[in-house]
């Protein structure tokens, strides 16, 4: 009964109306809390896993000042829940901002007061009281656990191409906000749940007002097949009048255009900012430093060489349901978006590589570091 209850003062914290008040995290933790992560409370003196760092109960392991000046801090007003509810884990809020902070911050984009954004909130009061393989961790565990790997990811996308004094370096651009990526990141920080004296941790981002893929259709059968709808629908979600939000045509051309986007976004985002290895146990270890395929090659992987119908079954039937079951359409229409398979040959005009290039790349660049190296002969490998 203890566990029932405290899970409705945590849903009920977040009710449309309630005003939140948030505290700047200075510090995220590491990421952590599946295979490929280390644990990241480790002393410097070994490699023996140390206890949690304090009560994840009462609040999250990152660093955040519980007596934070109020020009640091950020207040908001629920307006709806977006995702969440009883034993559904991270609770997604719209929310207004009624008050921001007037401290600036690099390691975040800067709010302004009546700004609509959307919180994350990691409160295990929330999520399922039920310990579960392959998570044998206790709910306020696997809430840290959440809010490390999401935080990470923001902070990472809003940083990348960015120095330490957060000045714009060349050929790197961050991947969060406007026709990015990911959505804006608006930071990471702390709420204080007055009625119960604890803290939870929560990501800031972006509110999209927009409709996703999954709106757009319909599932009727446990076979995963999409089912789009058939006419045009309004490109926002809003109550305002619809001839002012533009309509996306649902026609096959529109769909497919939409995800040929988002599989050139898969493949630049592999080769140019994949550097999540550093973070794993690989990374880490005997093999730190050691780049990924997808870094190694010359130029990004083409679609075709890298993707198959079996990576898009929830896709199925946004692109024709016919190409599940014949894979060569699947890979016609993919040599048709984004042009033949061609072999690097160092032309300026290219855009994708494949990754029967991998190997010949590498004896190229060993041939270069070798002493009396000429073009002639470097360009014989290929």
């Amino acid at each position: 009964m203890a566990t029932l209850q405290g899970i409705e003062i945590g849903v009920g914290s977040y009710v449309a109306g309630a005003e939140l008040t948030l505290l700047p995290m200075n510090r995220i933790t590491r990421p952590y809390g599946i295979n490929h992560f280390p644990w990241p409370f480790i002393k410097k003196s070994g490699r023996r896993k140390e206890p949690l760092p304090r009560n994840l109960a009462t609040q999250p392991s990152g660093s955040f000042d519980p007596d934070a000046k109020p020009d640091q801090m950020l207040r908001l007003s629920v307006t709806k829940t977006l995702s969440g509810g009883f034993n559904k884990g991270p609770q997604v809020l719209l929310c207004e901002v009624l008050e921001a902070p007037s401290a600036k911050s690099s390691r975040y984009t800067p709010l302004e007061l009546g700004d609509r954004i959307v919180i994350k909130v990691f409160d295990h009061e929330c999520y399922p009281q039920v310990i579960t393989f392959p998570r044998p961790y206790p709910p306020e565990v696997v809430a840290d656990q959440d809010l490390s790997r999401e935080a990470s990811v923001f902070l990472y996308m809003h940083r990348i191409g960015r120095d330490e004094t957060s000045k714009e370096e060349p050929l790197y651009r961050k991947l969060t906000g406007g026709m990015l990526l990911a959505p804006e990141y608006h930071g990471t920080w702390a709420i204080k749940l007055d009625r119960t004296n604890r803290y939870v941790g929560a990501v800031a981002m972006e509110y999209i007002d927009g409709v996703s893929l999954e709106d757009l259709c319909t599932r009727l059968d446990d076979s995963g097949r999409v089912y789009p709808n058939i006419l045009p629908v309004p490109l926002y979600d809003t109550d305002e009048e619809p001839q002012t939000h533009g309509i996306l045509d649902m026609k096959d051309e529109s769909r497919l255009k939409i995800l040929a986007d988002i599989l050139e976004w898969v493949v630049k985002v592999n080769y140019s900012y994949c550097r999540v290895w550093e973070m794993t146990y690989k990374g880490i270890g005997p093999l730190s430093g050691r780049e990924s395929d997808n870094q190694r090659l010359p130029l990004p992987v083409h679609p075709a060489d890298h993707f198959t119908t079996r990576e898009f079954c929830d896709f199925t039937g946004w692109f024709p349901y016919q190409w599940w079951h014949d894979e060569t359409k699947f890979e016609a229409w993919l040599l048709e978006a984004f042009g033949p398979k061609i072999p690097y040959e160092g032309r300026k005009i290219q855009d994708f590589s494949l990754y029967a290039d991998l190997e010949v790349h590498t004896r190229m660049n060993a041939a270069r570091s070798l002493p009396f190296a000429n073009e002639d002969s470097i360009q014989g490998l290929v």
